[in-house]
């Protein structure tokens, strides 16, 4: 097991990454996405950009999509339909980073269970700006669902890391969600940010700022505690999309939560 969770998916085993998640809370696999799909999703998700900016400018845009999607970057090709130059949905190419890679069995192994529910509102693409930074938080406080392992698997559309904002992870399993929002500074996620305070009496792990390249992936646990990566070289946007899975049994009891159910058979 390397220092930090940093694998090549070359020859990589589910067992390694179920290993790495409970150990470290997150893993990084190098190559896993084909690129070409990635290209048509990133050319995709540009033009959609695109039409968002120029409806904004215009003073066209709805209250509803600023609310739920411009403001915060966010395109939903599970909520709205998108096709790609291919023919192929947007969501359906999405998912099939998943569940055409060791990543299918994978999460099968994690939950014990081949019936799991991705979270519709919180499997998406966004758009990340500079401006947009989010203090350390955690998942499972984000989407209010405190007492849920669910998994975040984290595709970058463009580099992150070198000259765009990227993440910053503390590398070390929780199983719990920490008291958030102490210290509420206000802005996007004050409410529920965990304090370098907070990390420096209970983590022992060094924050882990990895540089994902499009065709890698940052998985997530819903406890593992993290934040953008806006250091002060790092001033493009990125893109990467989003897509968050758990148990059926256990988020099949949130009917106030969109969920879209995924055989992992």
């Amino acid at each position: 097991m390397p220092s930090v969770p940093d694998f090549q998916s070359k020859d990589i085993e589910a067992e390694q990454i179920v290993s790495a998640l409970r150990t470290y809370g997150c893993c990084v696999i190098r190559g896993i996405a084909p690129m070409s799909l990635l290209t048509e999703i990133a050319t995709c998700s540009e033009k959609i950009y695109q039409n968002m900016d120029q409806k904004f400018e215009r003073n066209k845009m709805s209250e509803k999509e600023h609310r739920h999607c411009y403001c915060y970057g966010i395109i939903r090709p599970f909520e709205e339909d998108y096709t790609l130059k291919s023919g192929k949905s947007m969501k359906e190419a999405m998912l099939s980073c998943v569940l055409d890679s060791v990543l299918k069995d994978t999460y099968a192994e994690f939950f014990k269970s081949n019936e799991l529910n991705m979270l519709i509102p919180s499997s998406h693409l966004r758009r990340v700006k500079k401006e947009d930074a989010v203090p350390y938080h955690q998942d499972a406080s984000v989407m209010r669902l405190q007492k849920v392992h669910f998994i975040n698997s984290w595709f970058p559309l463009d580099p992150a890391g070198i000259d765009a904002l990227c993440v910053e992870i503390i590398p070390e399993a929780q199983d719990h969600c920490w008291p958030s929002g102490l210290k509420n500074r206000g802005g996007l996620y004050g409410h529920i940010e965990v304090t370098a305070e907070q990390i420096e009496k209970k983590l022992t792990a060094e924050p882990w700022k990895p540089v994902l390249l499009p065709g890698d992936v940052l998985l997530l646990h819903s406890y593992t505690i993290h934040q953008t990566n806006a250091s002060e070289h790092l001033t493009k946007t990125r893109r990467n999309f989003e897509l968050r899975f758990g148990s059926r049994e256990i988020l099949g009891e949130r009917s106030d939560i969109d969920q879209l159910e995924v055989d992992f058979s």
